[in-house]
């Protein structure tokens, strides 16, 4: 296993023209603003056509992302682009999903976003992405501890991705999970952008 760490990179060096132009602008809970300016630019940066994010939750991310890779309500998409999200059965317990109360859930996943895009439903831990392959790049904001960004770091880099975006590294486990992983692949660049929540694998 090599010696891996995250390197920093500025958000100036992410968030710039031409990456920056149109994004969404989330401004529903504080520092999400510049984490999805980040996300936004990623996606033009490397331009993946298929994505998945794990934990769609309100939607509003998932608009970003849809938005990013080029999805528009009304209009014809391209072809071969597609968004896909995972999250939990209707129904779920949220106290069961969050027993220590770290986050809340919606009544309804992805209820803010209405550009086109496939909602699935499942535990990441044992669901099996392979039907929805090619992969190119994902967005992992599941559960936020080490069990699951472990899992889901591993599940997102079977596909061989371009791209695999994190959200919340900064919460304990989470980041350490993605540094473990990572580890064991060659190919991949890593980085946690300053000043925001997110770091990134980028396929050299």
């Amino acid at each position: 296993m090599k010696t891996i760490k995250m390197r920093d990179i500025s958000f100036k060096e992410i968030v710039r023209l031409p990456y920056s132009k149109g994004t969404v602008i989330r401004s529903d809970f504080p520092g999400f603003k510049e984490d999805y300016l980040v996300v936004h630019s990623l996606i033009k940066k490397y331009r993946p056509k298929t994505f998945m994010e794990i934990g769609t939750s309100t939607g509003r991310g998932t608009k970003v992302i849809c938005n990013a890779i080029g999805l528009k309500r009304f209009r014809r998409n391209k072809e071969g682009v597609k968004v896909f999200s995972i999250d939990v059965p209707p129904g779920t317990d949220s106290k069961i999903i969050y027993p220590g109360a770290e986050d809340g859930h919606p009544d309804k996943a992805g209820k803010y976003c209405r550009l086109p895009y496939t909602q699935i439903y499942g535990n990441s831990l044992d669901f099996d992405f392979s039907p929805y392959y090619p992969i190119e790049g994902w967005f992992i904001d599941g559960k936020h501890d080490y069990k699951y960004a472990k899992n889901d770091t591993g599940l997102a880099l079977k596909s061989d991705p371009i791209i695999v975006i994190w959200h919340d590294v900064d919460i304990q486990g989470v980041g350490e999970a993605v540094v473990e992983v990572m580890s064991k692949y060659d190919n991949y660049d890593l980085f946690r952008v300053v000043g925001t929540r997110i770091a990134y694998a980028v396929r050299v």
